[in-house]
């Protein structure tokens, strides 16, 4: 690294190794929720009351609803088949797996009684609402 100073190149190379091993540096900017290990997720503009969508929180698929003006965010993959539970319907709090109907409650990652009852629960993800700004703990913290 030739032409560097000593510092520069060396933080030229930590950030070279990290994203190599897909470690991603987050500059936080000062800001609080970041600094806690929160990821800012979506606008509540986008996310009206009973509508949920999918983000990628690193290499985690999350689901992210709006229930009753409240939002709660899960694991993304339905433990049976892993598919996509943002692809299923929601109705309240339940999701259902669009794949084989297992159902979930979003508030507590509980599986309910049914066909596929016994596959387990959803990992949730603490979230919080800064004005209109959407942020979800990391699963990865």
């Amino acid at each position: 690294m030739a032409g560097y100073p000593v510092e520069e190149a060396s933080y030229i190379i930590l950030l070279i190794v990290c994203t190599s091993i897909g470690f991603v540096l987050q500059d936080t900017g000062g800001n609080q929720l970041a600094e806690e290990g929160f990821v800012r997720v979506g606008d509540l503009d986008n996310l009206f009351d009973g509508e949920m969508m999918q983000v990628k929180i690193g290499k985690q698929d999350v689901l992210i609803a709006n229930l009753n003006g409240k939002i709660h965010a899960s694991s993304d993959v339905c433990p049976h088949q892993f598919y996509q539970l943002s692809t299923g319907d929601l109705d309240g709090d339940v999701v259902r797996c669009s794949l084989h109907g297992a159902e979930f409650d979003l508030t507590t990652g509980e599986q309910l009684p049914g066909k596929y009852d016994q596959f387990g629960s959803l990992p949730v993800y603490e979230v919080r609402v800064t004005g209109s700004e959407i942020w979800v703990k990391n699963p990865a913290v």
